[in-house]
């Protein structure tokens, strides 16, 4: 596995066959003995329970206080058209629709993310097979993160760890 991540620190882990152990350059981290095939087989599982449990893979979160220039301009017009003490209310009713208007364009609620869209996918078309699933592996997992113990999370091709 070329992409074990340390749990510690998230840098690279590298394996040391003589011992059976994965080791951090960054933080000196050492894991426990673990055999190759131990490590697949926990690896399988997880794979295995995420296929099983598709419904908590999630969309990574967005900056929700994103808008576009426009939008922020008509904001502080429709602010400023409040303070005054008449405000001309159709004016400034086609002001909040336009600005209405210019967030719903921008915005990106509704859009799905293409990695989550991918992995839902493997998940629903991905038969296991006996083995170690590599082209599922490849098409839903992005780092494997491994701690001292031996204890494994699973970074997805999204960014969200399970």
């Amino acid at each position: 596995f070329q992409d074990m991540q340390c749990g510690c620190c998230g840098e690279r882990l590298y394996w040391r066959p003589k011992t059976e152990q994965w080791f951090c350059r960054q933080c000196g981290m050492w894991t426990k003995p673990i055999q190759e095939k131990e490590l697949s087989d926990a690896i399988t599982i997880k794979l295995e329970w995420i296929q099983r449990h598709s419904e908590v893979i999630r969309s990574p979160t967005t900056q929700r206080n994103v808008q576009s220039i426009k939008a922020a301009k008509l904001a502080r017009e429709i602010q400023t058209d409040l303070l005054e003490t008449e405000p001309n209310a159709d004016a400034l009713i086609a002001k909040i629709l336009r600005r209405a208007e210019l967030e719903y364009e921008f915005c990106s609620a509704g859009d799905a993310d293409p990695a989550t869209m991918q992995i839902r996918k493997a998940c629903a078309e991905y038969d296991l097979t006996d083995g170690f699933p590599y082209t599922f592996y490849k098409e839903v997992v992005s780092k494997v993160i491994l701690y001292r113990d031996t204890h494994i999370e699973v970074r997805l091709q999204n960014g969200q760890i399970v």
